[in-house]
């Protein structure tokens, strides 16, 4: 497994403060009926599970996600749903089998971003609901960190691009998935820090993910230089506010 995605008590310490907001933004936004099955594609510590658990009042929710440090964090906090281990590229269930499939913060991350969502559309029922929500390329979660890093010149690693991150690049996903009735809109987080150090420690040297590959990929020199630089484009070491935005993009099969 991918130490990025074990991680699960590092990513409730950072990226869930802003995916958890996220979700409750897009879920109403599916407009889905309540009481109907929904399938959590990729559903990590359980985020959207929550939300749609909350806000969607289904009859069931099933989320599926490869990381089993994940998925038994999100068994521990929501008994009330069903979670197994599965790929979103390999869904183990048959055609029809859900009223809504959503990704949340999914998508990106896979080899086939298309055929993720093919399959994902295989097992929604006839006028169904898809739904994905990912990062926007401009106002994504780490962009303060890869502004720095720029900054002090220890360039992003080009894999570490988000391909989805405009509303043009999710709108053509869900076309090419051959999906109708696309809509996309955009979504925004924010979380106050207490100070940049608490950022710092829990958003980049306290959780694996590739801003902390990257980190640990450089010399101690250029780690301080990149740090002052954050520091400097957070105002400061006090309490600051960072907003990250996302696009969400639904369709009926």
């Amino acid at each position: 497994m991918n130490e990025i995605y074990a991680d699960a008590e590092g990513f409730e310490r950072s990226t869930a403060h802003f995916s958890r907001q996220l979700a409750r933004q897009f879920v109403p936004w599916m407009e889905v009926p309540r009481g109907v099955r929904w399938l959590d594609a990729g559903c990590g510590t359980g985020a959207l599970t929550s939300a749609i658990i909350d806000l969607a009042l289904p009859s069931e929710v099933v989320g599926i996600d490869t990381s089993e440090p994940y998925l038994s964090y999100a068994r521990r906090t929501l008994p009330v749903s069903r979670f197994q281990r599965a790929s979103v590229l390999h869904l183990p269930f048959k055609a029809a089998s859900f009223d809504a499939v959503v990704a949340g913060l999914v998508i990106h991350h896979l080899d086939d971003p298309i055929a993720g969502l093919r399959e994902m559309t295989r097992v929604t029922a006839p006028g169904g609901a898809v739904g994905s929500v990912d990062w926007d390329r401009q106002a994504e979660l780490s962009r303060l960190y890869w502004s720095a890093a720029s900054d002090v010149g220890t360039e992003r690693p080009p894999k570490t691009e988000n391909r989805l991150g405009t509303a043009e690049a999710m709108r053509a996903l869900f076309v090419g998935a051959e999906l109708s009735s696309v809509q996309v809109v955009r979504f925004a987080a924010s979380v106050e820090f207490d100070s940049f150090n608490e950022w710092w420690t829990s958003s980049v040297v306290g959780r694996r993910g590739s801003a902390f590959a990257h980190y640990h990929s450089l010399s101690s020199q250029q780690q301080r230089a990149l740090h002052d630089r954050a520091r400097e484009l957070a105002g400061g070491g006090g309490r600051f506010q960072l907003t990250a935005a996302a696009w969400a993009a639904n369709a009926r099969r």
